[in-house]
């Protein structure tokens, strides 16, 4: 529980497959523009769909940062990130 606080919040796990699809297109991308692409992600998802895919996923551009950083699928440039095809 206490190792949690000090490590902070974790990315949820439904987002990341949705992160990796987002990056998949070789585009560089900042934090804040990932967050962008997945509520637009969520918003077409859910068009005529029975049931609908919440809000309550998208991480923080802190910890979508986070995971970017710590993936070897991906490089840092600057302020951004770019997927590295050479890891797969």
């Amino acid at each position: 529980m206490w190792e949690d606080i000090l490590k902070g919040k974790r990315i949820n796990s439904k987002a990341i497959p949705i992160i990796d699809k987002i990056m998949s297109d070789g585009k560089e991308r900042t934090s804040r523009n990932i967050v962008d692409s997945i509520f637009n992600y969520i918003e077409n998802y859910n068009e005529g769909k029975g049931y609908r895919m919440t809000f309550q996923i998208v991480p923080s551009t802190s910890s979508i940062a986070k995971y970017l950083s710590s993936s070897p699928k991906y490089i840092k440039l600057n302020n951004s990130y770019i997927r590295n095809f050479k890891v797969e």
